[in-house]
């Protein structure tokens, strides 16, 4: 860290959702992870609604909410997440950007699979943000379920179409 210039006098401040029982304790052993190679870190806990304006506002050092993208296409979020101006993390990458905006164009599976993983690496290298872990959600599906049709925005959308088969 002294080589890098960090102030190991300065505290950052990490806002989280208090009513996220499980990132709280995760935010713990990031801190101390932080601590351990010099960098001092306040956790500041704040209801979803604050810490939702608190990003748009752009008024933290570090910010983290739960997040998890759809598992259709994550194409919307993560052209938000990594576009720039007025996302979160202000993030810009010439290199992200140009595979980001030929992911809407392209129908070929290998191709978009390609794109995402040049954003990926990109991300990787470059830490705008990164996961802190995994919420792995459950799905099922039934031959017997009709109408219900998968959403880049989830399968609960348009609910009144679902119809169970006999």
């Amino acid at each position: 860290m002294e080589e890098s210039g960090w102030d190991s006098s300065q505290t950052i401040r990490f806002y989280i959702d208090s009513g996220d029982s499980t990132f709280v304790n995760a935010a713990s052993v990031i801190t101390a992870q932080w601590a351990a190679v010099g960098i001092k870190a306040e956790i500041q806990t704040m209801d979803i609604n604050t810490l939702m304006s608190t990003a748009g506002a752009g008024d933290f050092d570090v910010l983290a909410v739960q997040y998890t993208y759809p598992p259709v296409d994550p194409y919307a979020d993560v052209s938000w997440l990594l576009g720039g101006q007025g996302s979160w993390t202000g993030y810009r990458s010439g290199e992200v950007a140009d595979a980001l905006s030929k992911v809407p164009l392209s129908t070929d599976t290998e191709e978009l699979k390609e794109l995402y993983s040049a954003i990926d690496r990109k991300v990787q290298e470059d830490v705008p943000m990164f996961s802190a872990y995994v919420i792995k959600s459950l799905a099922a599906v039934n031959n017997r379920l009709t109408g219900a049709e998968p959403s880049v925005y989830g399968f609960f959308n348009h609910v009144e179409q679902w119809d169970i088969a006999r």
